[in-house]
């Protein structure tokens, strides 16, 4: 039985090498990363999982940024409301106190309207909310890493206060019955509502002011950072798709002309056996 041939060693290992780097340049290719493990680079390694950790971090951060301006706009969408149904009322406060040729009726009618007004006012308040919680119970806040603003406790009896001759007045005493209501005092009325509106402002400033200076600079520093992190971990971590792909058609070059010179290796040390059998 012929003994299989086995080629010199100087002709087998540039054909080894031109397949293992055929395999690293087609395994780079199809993941699109320069470094798929340890051994490829081991610095590039620990500084591309800093880098990809720093991008996580940011992420998260970006994502808590999100809904915290959600909420800020959930909250200022309310109080949006709460100020067109409160200047509405301040219109009809200011129609009534001009008592001039108004009529019992009409000044019944303009109560009726408040009364409305003042119903839907403490309906937004009672159920305003984001995600199941209270917007407005004293117990929620827009919050991010850098601050938050507090979202303060609203009802009827809490809004609009004003002190006249000692006596403590809200929004919840200018309905019908109330001691601030259109037929009793709709001066006090009047206070009392422009006060309210003045407070629904106010706290809708805070609101959008933490979000034009808290939020949105926070989401635009995030944004910067990670445009950078991204791309200083591509620089480290991601192929080169043109040098890899001139490396391919390197290495298979090197592969098949080394297979070539193998097999001419193999054909000359067969010959040679055959003429020494002979």
């Amino acid at each position: 039985m012929t003994s299989p041939i086995t080629p010199p060693p100087y002709l087998a290992r540039p054909f080894a090498e031109a397949m293992a780097a055929q395999g690293q340049s087609l395994l780079r290719l199809s993941t699109g990363l320069r470094i798929n493990r340890g051994a490829d680079d081991p610095s590039g390694l620990i500084a591309a999982e800093n880098l990809r950790a720093a991008l996580s971090m940011l992420e998260a951060e970006t994502r808590a940024l999100d809904r915290a301006d959600a909420v800020a706009s959930t909250a200022d969408g309310y109080l949006a409301e709460i100020s067109s149904q409160l200047r509405d009322a301040d219109a009809i406060a200011v129609a009534s106190a001009n008592s001039a040729g108004l009529s019992d009726a009409e000044r019944e009618a303009y109560q009726i309207e408040l009364d409305s007004i003042a119903s839907n006012v403490e309906r937004i308040t009672q159920t305003a909310s984001f995600n199941g919680e209270r917007l407005f119970d004293g117990s929620s806040a827009v919050a991010t890493g850098a601050g938050s603003v507090a979202l303060e406790e609203l009802s009827l009896s809490g809004i609009g206060r004003v002190e006249v001759d000692g006596v403590s007045y809200s929004l919840a005493d200018v309905v019908s019955g109330g001691g601030a209501d259109l037929a009793s005092s709709p001066e006090i009325a009047s206070r009392v509502i422009a006060s309210a509106r003045d407070q629904i402002g106010t706290m809708r400033g805070r609101v959008g002011a933490f979000q034009a200076h808290h939020i949105e600079p926070e989401r635009a520093q995030n944004a910067a950072a990670t445009r950078n992190l991204s791309s200083a971990l591509s620089v480290i971590a991601d192929t080169d798709f043109a040098a890899q792909t001139s490396e391919l058609v390197r290495s298979g070059l090197l592969s098949a002309s080394s297979a070539s010179a193998l097999l001419l290796g193999q054909q000359s040390t067969a010959h040679a056996l055959a003429l020494l059998a002979a």
